[in-house]
């Protein structure tokens, strides 16, 4: 299945789109042209398109089908990720390529869009440390990878206690409300944790979204809202 072949084929997809990103940034940085918005700013905002796109999909995979292979994927692709970030933004000459047309961005004829993109590119990078020193960009390289961990070690632990929490419902009259497909996912759900003939609602969104607002059943309701 695909949930299986995680770590075959997102990690690798990574890995490729990262290096892809770094073509981009290395043709931004090697321009002989002077700085402008089109060759700087334009370009770093439309580079690491196929990265973004690719790590949208396993986010969206983590947080809607979390399994033992999406873990052992995201363990590989989350310090790939942080440590791609910090080589972008603590990059120098891209830097200050950036800075270079965000000083003289009041002399560049820029529209109202434009202004707003070279100050918010170079505020990410300024808040990201560009303008540290070397000593301390090292430790920021530092702290970014151990906040990176942390949040991954977060959203990996309140991924398994949600997926811990189910109601159990025995009651048919307890479906009043519910679409009869909704009813059909949750029978298939109790199947699979082994209680055939009764129905379960997950914190999950595609469970606990449509639950809470079709149930007719207020104390249910009360109980998976406050769950969630």
């Amino acid at each position: 299945s695909l949930h299986d072949a995680l770590p075959i084929y997102f990690v690798p997809a990574v890995k490729k789109a990262i290096e892809m990103h770094k073509s981009e940034i290395a043709a931004i940085v090697s321009d002989k042209e002077e700085p402008s918005f089109e060759n700087t700013i334009l370009a770093y905002d439309n580079s690491g398109e196929l990265l973004e796109r690719v790590y949208l999909l396993f986010s969206n995979v983590e947080s809607m089908a979390f399994n033992d292979e999406v873990a052992e994927a995201s363990n590989v692709i989350t310090p790939l990720i942080s440590a791609h970030s910090n080589e972008i933004m603590l990059n120098e000459a891209l830097f200050g390529r950036i800075k270079y047309v965000y000083d003289r961005r009041d002399s560049l004829g820029l529209d109202e869009a434009q202004m707003r993109l070279v100050t918010e590119i170079y505020k990410d990078f300024e808040r990201s440390g560009a303008n540290l020193d070397e000593a301390a960009k090292a430790e920021l390289k530092e702290v970014n990878s151990a906040v990176s961990q942390l949040q991954l070690r977060f959203s990996q632990n309140l991924i398994k206690e949600t997926a811990a929490w189910t109601l159990v419902i025995k009651d048919k009259a307890d479906l009043e409300g519910l679409s009869a497909d909704f009813i059909q996912d949750a029978a298939q759900r109790a199947r699979q944790a082994g209680q055939e003939g009764k129905w379960i609602v997950g914190l999950d969104n595609p469970s606990v979204m449509p639950f809470l607002a079709t149930s007719a059943n207020r104390e249910n309701r009360i109980k998976v809202l406050d769950a969630y």
